[in-house]
């Protein structure tokens, strides 16, 4: 027997309920879930570099900079039976995720407003008891538990993940309850995220690709402008990219981390000698580090360029210059945007601004820093913003597309631009249409349907902070 809609059903709802049903079906498009923006506090900015101490795993060093605006990427997820909902902060580097405990009572967990309440789930397990991860200088410890987590409309079971009984006090005013790791990898504790979900998945996703585009925000655009970017994953968002995709086989130090061989950078036009090593890709790092004498070497074809005397490891320039710079990592040349290249003035009335390259470990005199074993080069969001990003692991290796003008548009900073509308359009509509496929899936629980990614909107924490 058909269901039929309600008698006081509107028209457009009607509408929408009969595309559901082929959109279901074919699942043409990426299903898009909306998450606002959110502001941290002011603070003093250091030269930080955030280190994990994974169990297990190799030493990595991730650095914070200096931003005059700080921005962080998360999304939501849901854990426990019944669900309780988180933001997490995105890792490509650690297959290792972690959450705020609800009995945390440390002074960095007072800004953690959302924590996680193992009493009150169902379905969690306890693995182990004593165990740390540290992203210097931010440390956490706990219990590792498995529990049910959900990114909609699909649910691990049973996915291993850190709660955090202390978090150390460099943590301020988050808007998330934790990190959520995308390392494509296997631990003692069990597979990664990623891992688990696409087999959790049985099928219904086409592969365990994930793609990301994400926003550069500014104060005059902040309420205007809610979208962080997008996370996808099990494929690609066509409307956020132009061109093909190039595919790079990833490299050292495994052949299953996120991991590029720097080939080329150019600088103002002119090609920099640099020593070809292994590069890392971050969203939780907010410049771009390497060795010490290739990022002196970057720094010396800007004119007036010198080292920074009050920020370790960077460098300053004249603030009226455009630093052009591009990247190669084998194939194809990326271009940086000179607005990512410039972190700020030096100081409040200052001529001289920070570029958002800087050394990892000005003070070794070896010229490769280490970071995850033999990794020397960290490309955080000053990288990602310029790019359509997508890491697969079958066969591992890392794409990067140019921008499309939708996703460009939304970059640079046009606070009442239609194309980022559109994209907040789309990401509404997409709530609409999972819960209606949710329902369709449920009644068709006997047909075989593979379907194209979900799609889940990242995003954007910002705070305003003071250089020196």
């Amino acid at each position: 027997m058909r269901l039929l809609p309600h008698p006081t059903t509107s028209l457009p709802v009607l509408l929408l309920l009969f595309a559901a049903t082929d959109f279901c079906a074919a699942a043409a498009e990426p299903i898009h879930v909306p998450i606002s923006l959110g502001r941290r506090g002011s603070a003093t900015v250091e030269n930080r570099r955030y280190t994990r101490n994974l169990p297990n795993q190799r030493r990595a060093t991730v650095p914070i900079g200096s931003d005059e605006l700080d921005a962080y990427y998360y999304f939501t997820l849901s854990l426990g039976t019944p669900p309780q909902q988180f933001n997490f902060q995105i890792d490509l580097g650690s297959p290792y995720s972690w959450v705020a405990n609800a009995s945390c009572a440390s002074l960095g967990c007072e800004d953690i407003l959302h924590r996680y309440d193992p009493s009150s789930s169902s379905s969690v397990t306890q693995i182990s008891t004593g165990n740390s991860i540290q992203y210097r200088p931010v440390n956490v410890s706990g219990n590792f538990v498995k529990d049910a987590v959900r990114l909609t409309p699909y649910t691990v079971p049973s996915q291993f993940f850190l709660a955090a009984n202390k978090v150390s006090a460099d943590v301020e005013s988050w808007t998330s309850s934790g990190i959520i790791g995308l390392a494509y990898q296997k631990t003692t504790q069990g597979p990664s995220f990623p891992m688990s979900l696409f087999v959790d998945s049985n099928g219904q996703l086409a592969s365990a690709e994930m793609s990301f585009w994400v926003n550069r925000m500014n104060t005059v655009d902040y309420d205007e402008n809610p979208v962080g970017g997008a996370f996808t994953f099990g494929g690609t968002n066509t409307s956020l990219y132009q061109g093909a995709i190039e595919y790079l086989p990833t490299t050292a130090p495994s052949n299953t981390t996120w991991n590029l061989d720097v080939k080329e950078i150019i600088v103002q036009g002119t090609t920099v000698q640099i020593t070809p090593a292994s590069a890392a890709f971050s969203f939780l790092s907010l410049n771009i580090s390497g060795p010490a004498s290739d990022v002196a070497a970057i720094w010396a074809a800007v004119p007036d360029a010198v080292p920074s005397t009050t920020h370790s490891g960077y460098y300053e320039f004249p603030c009226t210059t455009n630093v052009n710079v591009s990247v190669s990592f084998g194939g194809l040349s990326w271009n940086i945007n000179p607005v990512d290249m410039n972190i700020g003035a030096v100081k409040p009335g200052s001529s001289n601004c920070l570029g958002a390259i800087y050394a990892l470990n000005s003070s070794s005199s070896s010229n490769t820093t280490q970071t995850n074993g033999t990794t020397s080069w960290v490309f955080g969001t000053a990288f990602m913003k310029n790019v359509y990003s997508v890491f697969q692991p079958t066969p591992f290796s890392i794409g990067f597309a140019e921008l499309s003008s939708q996703a460009s548009s939304s970059n640079n900073h046009s606070s009442h631009s239609t194309p980022l509308k559109t994209i907040v359009g789309a990401v509404v509509g997409g709530v609409v249409l999972l819960a209606i496929c949710g329902g369709l899936g449920r009644r068709r629980h006997t047909r075989s349907v593979v379907v194209r990614p979900p799609e889940f909107a990242v995003v954007t924490e910002q705070r305003l902070v003071r250089i020196g």
